[in-house]
């Protein structure tokens, strides 16, 4: 019996030894976890400061404005200011690809329409294309009734529809209904009247984390103008990408109509502006017909190329020293 419990006793004494030891090791992995995380912020934080420019192991870039070297903090946080307009002090670039987006067709206004009523659009493209930056306008006799991303929701699956709602005076949020505007009475002389509506948006990717193919197919007839009308010289869509160090390239476009290619009616110009951005350079795209457009629908798609800047650091923003 006392031979048992002295061999207990070393065993526990043992067991004893051991944890201290594992809550030693334990304390000292987080201490160099600690240790290499503030090591990585602080390389970031110095990279950035000196160069204004940080390239991620994920690959990803950010690039800060001279705003954002002042106001950038050791936490890679930003400082906070009083003006709540202040412009972006810091952007993430990737090699991406824009989709621009221009549908023209028609919609059906009820009726009978009151406040509240749901306004239906059939797209020929996955509605999830369609983010915050869409601009939607409904050309009604009396006048061209616009919304944004804000104003409308997906109907149905988001993930396959090809369905949106515009809800009458309010926001399209289940459940969350919020006067956004009144529309209503823009729009009572129209009711009961199928009229034009124009859907434009710009949709960026970042690759290759997307195959082109991918990118093509889902963006296939993302320019769909149902009754064309184009005059020659008109200015079809235009806007704006901000690319680092080089331009953006056009990667394709090409229109269809009655089976026939006419791309060659169309001109893209790629216009540089002067910017006071590091590394950064705004260019204004414009699609503009060289030749007149008009009769049957015409389908097609547009994508540029380049080293882009897809998101944007403002005032008080932070990210991690990962890169998000």
């Amino acid at each position: 019996m006392k031979s048992f419990m002295k061999r207990l006793g070393i065993a526990v004494a043992a067991m004893a030894v051991l944890g201290v030891g594992f809550l030693v090791m334990l304390k000292a992995g987080r201490l160099a976890a600690t240790h290499n995380s503030n090591s990585a912020r602080n390389h970031i934080y110095t990279t950035l400061k000196q160069k204004n420019a940080y390239r991620f192991p994920t690959g990803n870039l950010t690039v800060l404005t001279s705003d954002g070297n002042a106001l950038l903090k050791p936490d890679l946080s930003f400082k906070k200011v009083k003006n709540k307009k202040h412009p972006a002090v810091g952007y993430r670039i990737f090699a991406a690809t824009i989709n621009p987006i221009l549908f023209t067709g028609e919609v059906h206004i009820p009726a009978n329409l009151r406040s509240g009523d749901l306004i239906k659009i059939q797209l020929p493209f996955p509605a999830r294309m369609l983010g915050g930056s869409t601009r939607i306008t409904l050309h009604t006799a009396q006048t061209n009734v616009r919304y944004t991303g804000d104003n409308f929701g997906i109907i149905g699956d988001s993930r396959t529809s090809k369905e949106i709602g515009i809800m009458v005076d309010y926001a399209y949020k289940p459940n969350k209904k919020k006067t956004k505007r009144n529309d209503f009475t823009q729009l009572k002389p129209a009711a009961g009247t199928t009229v034009p509506v124009t859907i434009s948006t710009e949709r960026s990717q970042p690759t290759p984390g997307m195959q082109s193919a991918t990118i093509r197919a889902e963006a296939a007839d993302s320019l769909n103008w149902k009754k064309p009308n184009y005059r020659a010289g008109e200015r079809i869509l235009s806007f704006h990408v901000l690319a680092y160090q080089a331009e953006p390239t056009l990667a394709e476009l090409k229109l269809t109509q009655d089976g026939q290619d006419i791309s060659s009616k169309v001109q893209y110009t790629l216009a540089p502006e002067s910017t006071n951005l590091t590394g950064l350079r705004r260019y204004t795209v414009t699609l503009t017909a060289v030749a007149a457009i008009t009769g049957a629908p015409v389908t097609g798609q547009f994508q540029i190329h380049g080293d882009l800047a897809l998101s944007r650091y403002y005032p008080g923003d932070s990210f991690s020293q990962y890169g998000y």
